[in-house]
C-alpha cells in the first residue's frame, strides 16, 4: 500500500477539476504516482520478507545463506525451522534450561526432556521417542545437541524413551507399563 495514492492526491487538489479515472488531470498526477505506489509497495515486501516466517523461495535461501544454513530440499517450512534452529544454538548459553528449550523446539511440543549432569560440563538427555515425530526430525536434533560441544558442554548420552501401555490378565485384570530406552552414546 502507498504511502500517498492517487486518490489522496486528488482529494487535496479543487473540485473545479473532474476528478474521475478518465479525466486529464487523473491521469497526471496517476502517472507520476504509479512508480512512487510500486516502490512502495515493493519495500513492504522486502520489509515483510526479512521476518523469516513470511520470506519464500529465494529470499529465504538468502536469508539461510546469511546464518550459514543450507536447504536440504524444496519444503520452505521445513528450511524456515533449520534457521530457526541454527538461531537458538547461536542464541544458547549451555544452561540445562537453553539446551531444554532448544530441544523442545526441535520438537516442536512441550516434551518431557530431562537433563542431568554425568560430570563436569558434561550432560545426558532423555528425549520421549513419541515426540520425534520422523527421523529427519530425529537427525536435526542430535546434530543441534551435538553442536553444543562448541559451548564447552559435553554430550554423553542420549536417551530416546518410549513407553507401551499394555493389559495383561493375571487371575485378576492388572494394567503395567513398559519402559523402554533406546540409548544413543554420542
Amino acid at each position: 500500500m502507498a504511502y500517498v495514492t492517487t486518490g489522496q492526491l486528488l482529494a487535496e487538489i479543487s473540485d473545479h477539476w473532474r476528478k474521475d479515472p478518465d479525466s486529464n488531470i487523473y491521469k497526471l498526477l496517476d502517472g507520476f504516482n504509479a512508480p512512487f505506489e510500486a516502490v512502495s509497495d515493493n519495500s513492504s515486501i522486502v520489509k515483510n520478507w526479512r521476518d523469516i516466517s513470511l520470506a519464500k523461495g529465494t529470499t529465504l535461501d538468502l536469508l539461510g545463506k546469511d546464518r550459514k544454513t543450507y536447504r536440504v530440499g524444496q519444503d520452505d517450512d521445513f528450511y524456515k525451522f533449520l534457521i530457526y534452529m541454527k538461531n537458538l544454538l547461536a542464541k544458547s548459553q549451555g544452561t540445562n534450561t537453553s539446551i531444554a528449550n532448544i530441544s523442545k523446539t526441535a520438537l516442536n511440543a512441550n516434551a518431557n526432556i530431562k537433563i542431568w549432569q554425568t560430570g563436569t560440563r558434561h550432560i545426558a538427555v532423555t528425549i520421549p521417542i513419541s515426540q520425534a515425530g520422523t527421523v529427519e526430525r530425529e537427525k536435526i536434533i542430535l546434530n543441534s545437541l551435538q553442536q553444543l560441544v562448541a559451548l564447552g558442554i559435553w554430550l554423553d548420552k542420549l536417551i530416546w524413551q518410549a513407553e507401551t501401555s499394555s493389559q495383561n490378565y493375571y487371575a485378576a485384570i492388572i494394567t503395567t507399563n513398559e519402559h523402554y530406552e533406546l540409548s544413543t552414546t554420542v
